[in-house]
């Protein structure tokens, strides 16, 4: 109890996986265990935003008010939103999680998602941090293109998609250094790889 408070909060910081890897939820590795050991150490915690900002994303209806919770107490840090693929075969997360993520683009820089296409018109707006986008699509009875052609993405580099067929021109295709295609339509993507000058 005699440590400084910033001394402290940076030895949480320590306590989680390396930014942008996602700390469980619950548990012992967990965050929020760091405020279930006294009042001192909650205040810390809830006073660090750096805990919060990498958020694993589970579709669990009984977790869905967790993320907003997370979102909130991540105050204006960078987010890592990542969602393990191999756990989420059918099904998608909820309204209440999708309109919250949605609400903080602006501060998204690591994503991986598994989403309805329909659910692709919530990413519209300018996303000036992302650097990395992973999304997997899951069929929707949506038949129209659901992207505006207007999103902002200037420090993308990373992108892999699977499933997503419609890829439209809302793809910063030139400024790609990495790409993974998964179960896509090849004659959706020729036109755009050809724009994609600086793959490595």
């Amino acid at each position: 109890l005699s440590i400084p408070t910033e001394i402290l909060s940076e030895i949480f910081i320590q306590c989680l996986p390396l930014y942008p890897a996602c700390p469980p939820l619950k548990g012992p590795s967990s965050p929020t265990c760091l405020t279930q050991i006294c009042r001192r150490w909650r205040e810390t915690a809830l006073a660090t935003p750096e805990l919060w900002r990498a958020i694993p994303l589970r579709p669990i209806r009984r977790e869905e008010r967790i993320v907003p919770l997370w979102l909130q107490r991540s105050g204006m840090q960078p987010l890592s939103i990542q969602m393990q693929s191999a756990d989420f075969e059918g099904t998608w997360l909820s309204d209440l999680t999708l309109g919250a993520l949605f609400q903080c683009q602006s501060r998204w820089e690591h994503v991986k998602l598994a989403l309805a296409d329909s659910a692709l018109g919530g990413i519209e707006c300018p996303m000036p941090l992302l650097r990395s986008l992973s999304l997997r699509m899951y069929k929707s009875t949506h038949t129209e293109r659901p992207m505006s052609n207007v999103v902002d993405f200037p420090r993308l580099d990373t992108l892999a998609v699977d499933r997503l067929i419609h890829v439209g021109d809302w793809l910063p295709w030139s400024q790609l250094t990495r790409l993974t295609l998964q179960r896509v339509e090849p004659f959706e993507y020729l036109s755009h790889l050809q724009t994609a000058i600086n793959l490595v």
